[in-house]
């Protein structure tokens, strides 16, 4: 943290409310909506939805996707918790494949499955257009935890921007840091409002509940900067 991110800071606090939220609303305040355009056009993807966690953004992504408890979700057993936690908080039983030798990801298993989650772990993607066409085939959604592996490549692409969803962190460990905070990427367009309904109380009347996973102004002035 520099004198950058000290101003940023400073700025969101003297410019007015410290989180740009309203019940029923899609978007945050001005520096959510800001980093959210500069997050997705860095990663050259259609829509960024900041949350106040990365924790927060996998919970968000598999709500968006459907994940419930009548789901199967694969995940990696060599991750940060949350990667299994966030479809288990919202009921769906977790089956844990093998990892590869290689890069330490998710190894490729038998998918009977409703969804899967691979993370990008050391810096290093999955092998994510192999999961993608897979996932593709069976028609099931790939969910990237990207939180390790931020401007990481497979071929062309960055990790997180393969799967339908990817999530980012900016916890205070994270190479972009701004204490807590986190944010999924999609070009989907449906995924992504769904996304912006659950981290705000699904209070448009949607088809399901919501939380507050919002990102203050604070925060995104830091993540931002």
């Amino acid at each position: 943290i520099g004198a950058e991110e000290v101003r940023a800071a400073a700025a969101a606090m003297y410019a007015g409310p410290l989180s740009g939220y309203l019940g029923g609303e899609l978007r945050g305040g001005l520096r959510v909506e800001a980093l959210e355009h500069e997050f997705a056009g860095a990663l050259g993807a259609r829509h960024a939805v900041a949350v106040n966690s990365a924790t927060s953004g996998l919970l968000v992504a598999c709500a968006a996707v459907g994940v419930g408890r009548k789901s199967t979700v694969v995940t990696t057993p060599y991750t940060m918790s949350a990667t299994a936690a966030a479809p288990a908080f919202l009921g769906a039983d977790i089956r844990f494949g093998d990892i590869e030798d290689q890069t330490f990801n998710l190894d490729e298993i038998d998918l009977d499955v409703s969804a899967v989650m691979v993370a990008n772990i050391f810096g290093h993607p999955a092998r994510l257009r192999a999961w993608k066409k897979v996932c593709d085939e069976l028609k099931i959604p790939l969910i990237e935890d990207n939180a390790q592996s931020p401007f990481a490549m497979e071929g062309k692409r960055y990790a997180g921007t393969v799967g339908d969803i990817g999530v980012f962190s900016f916890n205070v460990h994270k190479h972009l840091q701004s204490g807590e905070g986190g944010i999924a990427v999609t070009d989907n367009d449906e995924l992504a409002d769904r996304m912006r309904l659950f981290r705000n109380h699904a209070e448009l009347a949607g088809p399901s509940l919501g939380l507050n996973l919002r990102m203050t102004e604070v925060t995104a002035a830091i993540a931002l900067a």
